[in-house]
C-alpha cells in the first residue's frame, strides 16, 4: 500500500495535488486535485482492476478483475460528498453517470456506505448519507438491527439483536473540534 502510493501514485499527480481522505490496512481514500485525472492512470493501467468501470470508458478492462495485489476504484464515478465517521465507517455520494468522451453526464445522486461490522444492506435500506452526516458533524448514533436463526438444544428460535454501526466518537482516534481532522490517541499533539 506504502509503496504503490509513494512510489507510483505521488509521482503520478505530485504530492501537491493528493490529501489522505482516510487509510485503513487495505484501502486509502485519496482527494486529487488534479483535471482529468482518471486519464493519468492509463499510465498504470497494469496496477489497475477496472472491472468496475463502465464498459464505454477508456480504462474499463475484464482482465485484471478480482486478481490480487491490484487496486480497485471503489467509485469509478466522481464522488460529491463524503461522511467519513471512523477508518472502518464512512459513506459518501456519487454522481451516476456514463462516461461520454472527456465529460461525466449525470443522470441521477446516489450514496454507497462501508461499515465493517455493521449490516450494510439493513443502513441503506433503513438511513441516509444525511444520518452519516450528523454522525460526524451532529453527534448521533446509528444502529443496525439483524434477525437470525438461532439453534439451541435443536429447537430453532429467531432471534433480533441490535448493533451499533456508528458513533460520534472513536477509541482509536482524537477528532479536532471540525470533527475531520484526527490523530491516534497518544499522539503528541493530544498530550
Amino acid at each position: 500500500m506504502y509503496r504503490f502510493l509513494y512510489e507510483t501514485i505521488v509521482p503520478l499527480y505530485g504530492i501537491e495535488n493528493l490529501r489522505l481522505g482516510k487509510m485503513d490496512t487495505d484501502s486509502f481514500m485519496l482527494d486529487i486535485s488534479v483535471p482529468n485525472a482518471e486519464h493519468k492512470l492509463l499510465r498504470i493501467r497494469n496496477e489497475l482492476d477496472t472491472s468496475n468501470y463502465p464498459t464505454d470508458h477508456p480504462l474499463y478492462s475484464k482482465e485484471g478483475a478480482k486478481q490480487v495485489g491490484l487496486f480497485k476504484n471503489e467509485s469509478p464515478v466522481p464522488i460529491s460528498e463524503r461522511a467519513i465517521v471512523t477508518q472502518k465507517v464512512d459513506a459518501f455520494t456519487v454522481a451516476l453517470a456514463s462516461k461520454l468522451a472527456t465529460d461525466w453526464t449525470v443522470k441521477t445522486p446516489a450514496w454507497k456506505c462501508v461499515c465493517k461490522g455493521g449490516d450494510k444492506n439493513y443502513l441503506k435500506r433503513h438511513s441516509s448519507f444525511q444520518d452519516f452526516k450528523n454522525v460526524v458533524l451532529g453527534g448521533s448514533t446509528l444502529k443496525t438491527e439483524s434477525t437470525r436463526l438461532v439453534s439451541k438444544n435443536h429447537i430453532i428460535t429467531t432471534t433480533t439483536a441490535q448493533k451499533t454501526a456508528a458513533r460520534p466518537y472513536s477509541d482509536k482516534m482524537h477528532y479536532a473540534p471540525c470533527g475531520v481532522a484526527c490523530v491516534p490517541h497518544g499522539h503528541y499533539r493530544t498530550v
